[in-house]
């Protein structure tokens, strides 16, 4: 129980049947009832002392400010049968026990300690891409307005994650290329392998759509790009293997030898990031560690799992085609020079 009580404020017309007015507590209290208007609206010129007692006897006698804008100005109670609304996103209360329902908790808490009642209201995502105004805002039930969470907009971050997660991922996808490139010498290998290491981040971040729950923008930047690192890595290990073996056996034979001889690496490398991912989701109360971290996990068990069932498949299946683009940069730097090397070597 978090203490968020909704609550339905009194109309104008059921302060006039309680019939208790300023002047009713003034002859309470023998003092005048200019004293009594100025001690509820917060006014100086009244002590602290009879300010508390004012309020206190108001509140006894059931007189409450009314929920005119005219009355909300110069009815003012200090601290007394006030209403707060407590106003966030359902981004940030994915999940109980996160660091904002805390947070929730505790300003309500607070709050119920001053006799002030608290009105919780959560956005939905779809309300914050509109820009709709949430019902506190306009319908007069509470005083005040507490505000948690991040200041920008749904809208906003989904504009330029779209725009930035387009531009990492092109580049990200360029460059690990150009290396896998580089050091494998062959076009074909380059593309399965970017091939393989992009199905395990498109099946990681799958996952939030099938289950129905949010990904923050920031969880999915960071994740691809850690993923994509140990994907290479894992990759790069089993493909070594392959590619050395194959220099003495049959390329399936050579295969399931290199998948035996890199087995304890990866596993060992994979298990070590997934356990730290799953145990940040569990103990993390912060919604975005703990996404980051859940993300993580999940994404370092796919790719282990795709690098050692669906890789060794899928370079067996392109064994030819990894073959057949294998690109001599020595050859293409040199512009022929080793050819007239071997000439000279010739005479």
């Amino acid at each position: 129980m978090y203490g968020l009580i909704s609550v339905n404020r009194t109309t104008r017309g059921d302060y006039l049947k309680n019939g208790v007015k300023m002047l009713d507590i003034a002859n309470k209290l023998g003092v005048s009832v200019v004293t009594v208007s100025n001690a509820i609206a917060g006014r100086d010129g009244v002590s602290d002392e009879t300010r508390k007692k004012i309020c206190e006897t108001a509140e006894k006698m059931g007189y409450k400010p009314s929920n005119t804008k005219i009355g909300r100005k110069r009815s003012y109670i200090q601290h007394y049968g006030k209403n707060v609304g407590i106003l966030t996103s359902e981004r940030f209360v994915g999940a109980r026990g996160t660091f904002y329902w805390e947070l929730t908790a505790g300003i309500s808490d607070k709050l119920s300690q001053l006799n002030i009642s608290t009105v919780f209201e959560c956005v939905k995502r779809e309300s914050e891409l509109k820009g709709t105004l949430p019902n506190m805002a306009y319908d007069n039930k509470v005083d005040a307005i507490i505000v948690i969470g991040d200041i920008t907009s749904a809208k906003d971050l989904e504009d330029s994650f779209r725009m930035d997660n387009n531009r990492v991922s092109f580049l990200t996808i360029a460059f690990v290329f150009i290396v896998l490139l580089f050091t494998f010498r062959s076009l074909g290998a380059a593309v399965l392998l970017i091939l393989v290491i992009q199905s395990s981040i498109w099946l990681n971040f799958s996952f939030p759509y099938i289950t129905g729950t949010n990904l923050f923008f920031v969880t999915y930047l960071i994740v691809s790009a850690i993923q994509m690192g140990a994907t290479i890595d894992y990759a790069i290990v089993l493909y070594n293997r392959f590619q050395l073996r194959k220099q003495d056996y049959a390329p399936k034979q050579a295969m399931a030898i290199a998948v035996n001889e890199s087995f304890s690496t990866i596993l060992t490398s994979g298990t070590i990031m997934t356990a730290a991912g799953f145990i940040i989701a569990l103990r993390t109360t912060d919604l975005y560690i703990s996404s980051i971290g859940l993300t993580l996990g999940r994404g370092a068990l796919i790719s282990v799992i795709l690098v050692l069932t669906v890789l060794p498949q899928v370079l067996l299946v392109g064994n030819k085609l990894i073959e057949k683009t294998m690109i001599d940069f020595k050859k293409l730097l040199g512009g022929g020079a080793d050819e007239q090397e071997k000439l000279d070597e010739t005479k």
